[in-house]
């Protein structure tokens, strides 16, 4: 298996950007767990951002609570449609539940 990696831009990361190849056997639970972990700072600040916290207290802008309907539905549309066509080029009936779920 050859994996590649990409190591993140100088403003988040010391390293500068660059892939590069490796010929190292990484199991599917590994690579989801680094993604996973990859993730968390990002998914922590938008769960605990301004915005989040003026919504769940009722002072967030109304005018930025359309915007933010306006822009999850545009999302969820697309998002729609990719999971249908992934569904329906499936070819076997385990890939269909993963869609399912």
């Amino acid at each position: 298996v050859i994996l590649y990696t990409c190591t993140l831009a100088p403003a988040v990361s010391a390293q500068a950007s660059e892939f590069r190849a490796s010929t190292a056997v990484v199991s599917n639970v590994d690579f989801a767990q680094r993604l996973f972990d990859g993730a968390a700072v990002y998914a922590n600040q938008s769960l605990h951002g301004r915005f989040i916290n003026q919504m769940a207290d009722g002072t967030l802008p109304r005018a930025a609570f359309d915007y933010y309907m306006r822009q999850d539905n545009l999302y969820l549309s697309k998002y729609a449609r990719a999971f249908a066509v992934l569904g329906a080029r499936a070819d076997r009936t385990d890939e269909l539940a993963w869609l399912l779920n």
